[in-house]
């Protein structure tokens, strides 16, 4: 559903040939050679002297950022982009938001709000520049702390492309959250880890990252775990009780009895444990899933629920490297070659467990796909624990086989899953994508499916095909759903939007009818009827709907003044039409009016 070579669905039969070839050629030994060859004579040569590996490091990172926003995210689909950028246009963050411990990401939102002050560049270009640059930094950074390795070219390679193919590295293709830059900090903060277990003397420089992290984003605290590890590593010289502390037993214990005081929590504290009533403001005030279902079947998700664990793990596979399955299977096998008590495999195995029982327990509420990159920072630890596990499993030069394989596979793969990038960096095809997500979400988890559906059918130029495609859609989830469906009343809506703006009114007056059936609330359908009755001079039907609608809205106070505002104009039709005007004058009102109320 979310991985792999599914995206080249969206691709044409040519470039996905192209793509599924050069996947096998990456694989193949012949060639394989060639390109690992000429990897590891590049390491070589940045490892000699330290002024061309910094600028080597450098060019590949500019080129990286420049790679990023080339192929940044074409729709704002994704995240929370629309609401965050009005939050930011209202509300000006200082210093003191840094020291607010209900605010959740304050470093993050004061970096974008100085940056786009002092440029004068709008919020959403300031986020999609950011997001590129940390693309860049990364690559930069990943490069120069690569080479500095000791050990062989070929795990060099390996670790390279085992990082930047993890596909959380979407964030950084000019995506607008909040998430990116604690992502970037995560990546540092692991990379430095991995030093700091080869007897460099880092702790201070963790702990810097971890306070700067937190304040990114709160999530990052759940690398807190992981910290405590790499503290009692550091001190087991001076206190010998905490080589104990240590053991992968203990570890093992400690994170049960965590759990447990978790599970606690979720069911006294947070009481997330149930819906009581199960409505939209419940849901917002509550991150976690509930155990028990308030939606009836077939749309069962709940915590627990075997579609909930599906997703999840799907989620998983399409933000972590290939690298992590590619290196997991064989894992599964030769479990018993892994040494469980080597400080590497327990800091990040203690980092992959927090991160990912808090994306499992979370309740998505823009849906698994609009929300994969909450589910990007579990894929960080987890890509290093695997690296972790890779050097155990097959180290030695006896492996290099093994290596070079598992090498050419990482990449093999990594093409094909970063071809998402491509998809999404594509109008045309993330708009097929989002249609294909917004079925899928329809009566899942949030009220979000007809948003999606309605973003993905916009991005269609043509009006003719963007209302063949509404219809369609609509035709296709009928049968899906429920009786007066909310979802369902938006679609109708929105079809009967892009009919009116083609002047087919009979089409945007059915439309409308049925998404008023759906939701008697929704006063824009109403109002818009109206206006279908007054430019297809059903004077009596305008006039009595108007009445009712100014009555509902408008009374005692105005809500809406284009009620009213209709109201006068069909008063003024009615008398233009008393005077027995040429119907052309006639016309020319209505048209005036249709474009006042577009």
């Amino acid at each position: 559903m979310l991985w792999g070579v599914n995206h080249l669905a969206f691709f044409s039969i040519s470039e996905r040939i192209l793509l599924l070839l050069l996947a096998v050629f990456l694989v193949v030994p012949f060639f394989r050679s060639l390109y690992t060859r000429v990897c590891e004579n590049a390491f070589e040569r940045c490892e000699r002297s330290a002024a061309v590996r910094l600028l080597f490091s450098f060019s590949l990172g500019v080129a990286a950022a420049l790679l990023c926003f080339y192929f940044r995210i074409s729709t704002d689909m994704y995240g929370d982009t629309r609401t965050l950028l009005q939050f930011l246009a209202d509300y000006r963050y200082t210093v003191l938001n840094l020291f607010d411990p209900r605010d959740t990401e304050p470093l993050t939102r004061i970096i974008h709000q100085l940056i786009a002050g002092w440029s004068g560049i709008d919020h959403k270009l300031t986020f999609q520049i950011l997001s590129a640059l940390s693309g860049g930094m990364m690559i930069f950074v990943l490069f120069f702390w690569v080479v500095s390795l000791d050990v062989s070219n070929t795990w060099k390679l390996f670790m390279f492309l085992a990082i930047s193919t993890t596909g959380a590295n979407q964030l950084f293709f000019g995506h607008v959250e909040d998430y990116t830059l604690a992502y970037l900090c995560l990546l540092f903060f692991l990379l430095t880890a991995w030093r700091l277990f080869d007897g460099k003397k880092v702790l201070g420089l963790m702990a810097v990252l971890l306070i700067v992290g937190v304040r990114l984003h709160v999530v990052f605290a759940l690398i807190l775990p992981s910290f405590l590890f790499a503290v009692c590593w550091v001190m087991r010289e001076r206190f010998t009780w905490m080589r104990r502390c240590m053991q992968p037993t203990t570890v093992l214990k400690t994170l049960g009895a965590t759990a447990l005081v978790c599970a606690v929590a979720y069911v006294f504290y947070f009481h997330a444990d149930h819906y009581q009533v199960g409505d939209k403001d419940e849901i917002l005030k509550k991150i976690f899933l509930p155990v028990s279902n308030y939606h009836p079947a077939p749309h069962s998700y709940s915590l627990l629920s075997w579609k909930h664990i599906s997703d999840v793990f799907e989620e998983m596979v399409m933000t972590v490297s290939p690298a992590v399955f590619i290196v997991f299977l064989p894992g599964l096998l030769l479990w018993r070659r892994i040494r469980w008590d080597d400080p590497r495999v327990l800091f990040y195995g203690i980092g992959s467990v927090t991160f990912t029982a808090f994306t499992f327990t979370v309740n998505p509420m823009l849906t698994m796909m609009r929300d994969w990159d909450l589910f990007s920072l579990a894929a960080a630890p987890l890509t290093f624990l695997v690296i972790a596990i890779a050097f155990q499993l097959f180290a030695g030069t006896e492996q290099i086989r093994h290596q070079r394989l598992m090498l050419g596979a990482t990449i093999s793969m990594g093409i094909l899953s970063m071809a998402i990038i491509l998809v999404n960096a594509d109008t045309d095809r993330v708009s097929r994508r989002l249609e294909g997500i917004g079925t899928w979400a329809f009566h899942s988890y949030y009220a979000g499916s007809s948003y999606i559906l309605n973003v993905a059918a916009k991005m269609t130029t043509s009006i003719d095909h963007q209302i063949e495609r509404r219809g369609r859609k609509i035709r296709e989830l009928e049968p899906y759903g429920s009786n007066r469906d909310l979802e369902l009343g938006i679609l109708y809506q929105k079809l009967g939007d892009a009919a009116l703006s083609d002047k087919r009114f009979a089409l945007a007056a059915d439309n409308y009818s049925r998404a008023y059936a759906n939701d008697s609330l929704n006063a824009s359908a109403l109002r818009s009827l109206g206006l279908i009755f007054l430019l297809t001079r059903q004077y009596d039907k305008a006039n009595q709907l108007l009445e009712y609608y100014n009555a509902n809205v408008n009374t005692p106070l105005v809500m809406d003044e284009r009620g009213l505002l209709l109201a006068k104009q069909l008063k003024a039709i009615q008398l233009l039409e008393a005077g027995k005007p040429d119907s052309s004058i006639i016309q020319k009102a209505l048209d005036d009016i249709y474009l006042q109320n577009r």
